[in-house]
């Protein structure tokens, strides 16, 4: 009686939640209908399995470590203009408060050191960060390709603030 009773209840917990056996039960991960988002990521040279160190991939296949944090991330933006640079186009970056504050200690932190940006999580380019930059706005020289540098443009200019 007791073996029925457990099997009863089981059965009965499976109907209401689902197993997931069909596939239905999967959520569709949200996308974002643009695209675009960037991030600053601090670059590791050596391989390491420290914590709070993340491994991306650069189009060759080449692993490449990063923070798994990013220094700035697209929220720290409040505007993006796209500028013609040699051989594409170039994102000049308008920061938020907070992103401007950021900005200003990694330039002091990390003069002279690269960082990793990525676009939608993928490896994208290395950006050089300056020695000093208190400025509300930087240029990230890519180059981009039009269409790229507008859909990265667009993902920040067109979001809801």
């Amino acid at each position: 009686m007791r073996i029925i009773s457990v099997f009863t209840v089981l059965l009965c917990l499976t109907a209401l939640c689902g197993c997931g056996a069909m596939g239905g039960a999967k959520k569709a991960k949200k996308q974002n209908p643009i695209g675009g988002r960037l991030s600053l990521h601090v670059y590791h040279p050596q391989s390491t399995s420290e914590e709070g160190v993340a491994t991306v991939y650069h189009v060759s296949g080449k692993p490449v470590n990063v923070t798994a944090k990013p220094l700035l991330s697209s929220e720290d933006v409040l505007a993006i203009k796209t500028l013609p640079v040699d051989g594409g186009v170039g994102l000049e970056l308008y920061l938020t408060a907070h992103g401007r504050n950021v900005w200003a200690q990694a330039s002091s932190q990390h003069a002279d050191r690269s960082l990793v940006l990525l676009v939608d999580g993928e490896f994208r380019t290395l950006v050089r960060v300056p020695k000093s930059s208190d400025s509300g706005a930087f240029l990230l020289r890519g180059p981009f390709y039009p269409d790229e540098a507008q859909r990265i443009a667009d993902f920040v200019n067109k979001r809801e603030k």
